[in-house]
């Protein structure tokens, strides 16, 4: 029997001018996400560069949320009205340097008039106001009196402003300068602009300056609580925060702590249990002194006090050993003050930092400037708040940097002159050129953080 070789079914293509299911990938990898992003244009200066007289809004690193108007904003700001102790709390500062370059007022949407400063009631009225924001998007049983929305009460305020900002979406990818103008004819010089478009990142591992922005002081040396083993304040260990107050130590308790198990039985040597802890270690920008003599000398190990004046920092714990002629007592008359990283908010806006008592695995969010700080997940933390996760906390020099031989090392050099080697004492340019603390000189003393960002 013969067998048909071509008895199969044909079909003639005929889609030739079908339409096909359009394409609706933009990029797989968002951690560089594509868009078309700007700086809100009502953002005030935070800083201008001494050569180039530019100005800035946004500095490299700092989270950053959309704004009604769908442009970049520092995360810090939502922070900031979230955090307003009254309605005439000044959330907002806008200077004769906004005014001069052009910058939006928030409250009004034209260019800057006047100096001036923004209160919570006024950002939520202008918000308001301009329909950047409507009443409808708030339920009626969430405000104050019910059904309206009233200025005089911070809560109302709040919420109105809540709605205005985003959670945050990301972190700066690089400084943002202020806003030039959305076209020529806005343009506030019309042949000068050199950003337009801006980008910030979701996903990414960043390093970043550990701020220690507080300071505190002991009481007189010589009157502090003595510790005792098994007195609450420590029950093995001398712990000056449980204690809420410095702790004296004598020699003969020293001795007794596994920690110290190498000092020998007589030593010259005394400490005391810092209330504030962990501590910052010794540094120019983060120095510990004393009203007296009693910090002459710092020596690398407290096995080395050997005359009165020398001193050592176990910073890790927060034991300061001072030198004791009898082993029993402290200097007399005497404070100490010192930095320390107990805090949980920043105060610096130019250079993004991390802040508080952070270690490895810890979650972090932001605060009001935009910096990360410590979270502590519970069960009602909004995945939102999760900026990402502490991979790392590393104390410079590393490397034996601090031998590289490099130039600029005198004292009469600014930080910014400095190249990281031996003029910076073998600290990375992250530390050296960090935010300022309450004393006026800088907060980092020699950590730096590295964190693992992941924004959804």
């Amino acid at each position: 029997m013969a067998i048909s070789r071509f008895s199969g079914s044909w079909k003639t293509r005929d889609d030739v001018m079908d339409n096909i299911t359009p394409n609706n990938v933009v990029q797989p990898n968002v951690s560089v996400p594509a868009g078309e992003w700007k700086p809100a244009a009502w953002l005030p200066i935070v800083w201008t560069g001494e050569a180039s007289k530019d100005s800035f809004v946004i500095s490299s690193g700092k989270v950053v949320s959309f704004d009604r108007d769908g442009r970049i904003v520092p995360a810090g700001y939502a922070a900031k009205c979230a955090d307003a102790a009254a309605t005439t709390t000044t959330l907002i500062t806008y200077t004769s340097s906004d005014v001069s370059a052009g910058v939006i007022d928030i409250t009004t949407g034209s260019a800057l008039a006047a100096a001036g400063t923004v209160s919570l009631a006024e950002l939520a009225t202008a918000l308001l106001g301009r329909g950047l924001v409507a009443e409808s998007e708030v339920d009626d049983g969430d405000w104050t009196a019910g059904n309206i929305f009233d200025p005089a009460e911070a809560d109302d305020c709040k919420l109105v402003c809540a709605a205005f900002f985003s959670a945050p979406v990301g972190v700066c990818a690089y400084d943002v300068y202020v806003w030039a103008g959305d076209s020529a004819e806005s343009l506030n010089n019309i042949n000068y602009q050199k950003q337009h478009l801006i980008q910030f990142f979701t996903d990414m591992q960043m390093q970043v300056p550990h701020a220690s922005l507080a300071q505190a002081s002991t009481a007189d040396l010589a009157g502090l609580t003595p510790w005792v083993v098994g007195s609450g304040d420590g029950e093995v260990f001398p712990d000056g925060a449980d204690a809420g107050e410095e702790l004296f130590v004598n020699e003969a308790a020293l001795g007794s702590l596994d920690r110290y198990a190498d000092l020998a039985p007589i030593q010259n040597v005394v400490a005391v249990a810092l209330e504030q802890n962990p501590v910052a270690v010794n540094t120019e920008r983060t120095p510990l002194e004393s009203t007296g003599s009693a910090l002459t000398r710092e020596r690398s190990s407290y096995n080395k006090l050997s005359q009165a004046g020398d001193w050592h920092l176990d910073a890790e714990v927060g034991i300061l050993f001072l030198y004791s002629a009898d082993g029993t007592s402290a200097p007399a008359s005497q404070t100490v003050d010192y930095f320390h990283y107990d805090s949980s908010e920043s105060s610096a806006e130019r250079q993004v930092c991390a802040v508080g008592e952070l270690r490895a695995g810890d979650y972090v969010t932001y605060d009001a400037y935009s910096n990360f700080v410590k979270l502590d997940v519970t069960a009602a933390t909004l995945p939102s708040a999760i900026c990402g996760r502490v991979l790392a906390v590393v104390s410079q020099p590393k490397g034996l940097l601090d031998r590289v031989r490099t130039a600029w090392d005198g004292s009469s050099f600014s930080s910014s002159d400095k190249m990281p080697g031996t003029a910076t004492a073998g600290y990375t340019d992250l530390i050296t050129l960090s935010p300022e603390n309450v004393s006026g000189t800088s907060g980092v003393a020699d950590q730096v953080v590295l964190i693992n960002v992941k924004m959804s």
